[in-house]
This record gives C-alpha cells, structure tokens and sequence, in this order.
C-alpha cells in the first residue's frame, strides 16, 4: 500500500473509534503496569514469609549459627546433647561432700571380760602383719602430726585345731605426753575386753555404705572423748580418742572407712 492510500484510509475512519482508542490507550499505559508492579510486590512479600515460617530462615542466607539446622544435628537430639553436656558441667562444679558423723552425747560405756579357753598357740605380728590377718585397713590414714603407734608386735590366739580364738587388739597412738591419744580395736572374735554403748537408742551415721555409732562424753578432766563403732569385713572396730577435737577424730575413723571402701 502507498503512503497516500494509507493516509486516505485513515482519514475515513470514524472520529469516534479514534477517541475510543486514545482513551483506552491512555488507561492501559498508565494503570496496568502500576497494577502488576504492586501485585509482584505482594506476591514476592507473602512468599518471602512463607519460605521464612518454613525453613527457619533458610530463604534469608541460612540457618543462624550453632543452630541445630546449621549442624545438620536434629533438634531432639541437640536437646539431649545440650542435657547431658549442662549435667556433666554441673557435676564438675559440685564440690565432693566430706563425710559427717553424728554425735551422741552418752554419760557411760559398758565393759566386759570374756572368759575364754587359753591359746595352744600364739602369733606375735607387726601393724602390717595384723592388717593382712584382718584382711581390711585397720590403720588410719589420716591423723594428727604429732600422734605415733606405741606398740610394735600384736598378738593372735589360736587353738589346737589351727583356728583364731583371740585376736583382740588395740592399736595405740599418742603424743609424746600421753595425753592426746586414738585407739583402734579391732576383732572379730568374742574374747579378751569389749567396749560397748550402754543406751540403745542411739542416732547412727552411714559412711562408705557403713553405719556408725558415735558419741560424746566425759571421762574425768579428759573432757573431749570421743567414740565410734562399727562392722566392716566382718571385723568389729571401736576407735577411741582423748583430747583429740572432733574434725581429727572424726577424719580418722572415716579414713578407715574410705580405704576399706577404695580397697587400699
């Protein structure tokens, strides 16, 4: 078609149509691209949220850092991990307990000779020697400085057959006074002198899985005696102190327990 039949064709055209189309021209240039730009913004912000509640931040550069999802750990067990890890801080932060006995105040001790056949034989021991006859510590590991054994040999009764029938033995250490003193007695036979609580209804101490029966009193001008007994390996222990304090007496009747209980 040549330029002067087109612009002939133009000119035909009904004014009307031409107006139409200014005007619809006019409304799709102006209003259909701010339309679609604000549907593109809404649609880029509710997906923006949705990828954020469903992946915990994945959508925003990854998970924060230390986070279970960051680790590649499931969160179940982080959590248990984080449980274990805080327990067994808190367990090292817990300082041991040191044990405690409970003291009776009493006003008396019982005492009994028993009477018993004379040994066909006896055995003369040193403290070690005594200690592997009992087969369980007999000797203190903790005691005062200025505290020493007296005696070096022990005795061991037995009868014509062979068997033990007097191992009663008291191991005796005192300072250079004789006046500060602990005494250990150990047995497990019925023979020679026992010491015993005259009450009954005494408060009793567990240390080491063992129970204790301690006590209090006074003996004349010695004012701090001190007193515990019990049952270990089967050997009867009664420690005894005079004018020792109450930590030094207690730390060495809990000394015994401890060693029998780690078997030293």
């Amino acid at each position: 078609m040549r330029l002067d039949d087109l612009v002939d064709a133009i000119g035909k055209i009904n004014p009307r149509y031409v107006k139409e189309a200014e005007e619809g021209g006019k409304k799709k240039r102006i209003s259909a691209p701010v339309w679609l730009s604000l549907a593109a913004c809404l649609a880029l912000v509710l997906t923006g949220s949705y990828l954020g509640l469903r992946f915990g931040g994945e959508a925003g550069g990854g998970a924060p850092e230390g986070s279970p999802a960051a680790s590649g750990v499931p969160e179940n067990q982080a959590a248990e991990a984080d449980a274990v890890s805080d327990e067994a801080i808190d367990g090292a932060a817990a300082p041991e307990e040191a044990p405690e006995l409970i003291y009776n105040e009493i006003r008396e001790l019982e005492y009994m000779i028993v009477d018993m056949e004379a040994p066909a034989r006896i055995e003369q021991v040193d403290a070690e020697g005594l200690e592997a006859y009992f087969a369980v510590p007999i000797l203190p590991g903790v005691l005062p400085e200025d505290l020493s054994l007296q005696a070096e040999e022990f005795a061991i009764g037995y009868n014509e057959e062979g068997a033990a029938i007097d191992d009663n033995n008291e191991l005796l250490y005192a300072d250079a006074s004789k006046e500060r003193s602990l005494t250990v007695g150990v047995r497990t036979t019925e023979s020679g002198e026992i010491t015993r609580f005259a009450d009954s209804d005494l408060e009793t101490s567990e240390v080491c899985g063992v129970e204790v029966t301690a006590a209090h009193y006074r003996n004349g001008e010695k004012e701090d005696c001190y007193i515990a007994q019990f049952e270990r390996g089967g050997v009867m222990f009664t420690v005894q102190s005079e004018n020792l304090s109450e930590d030094d007496f207690t730390a060495a009747v809990c000394s015994l327990l401890e060693q029998a209980e780690s078997g030293n």
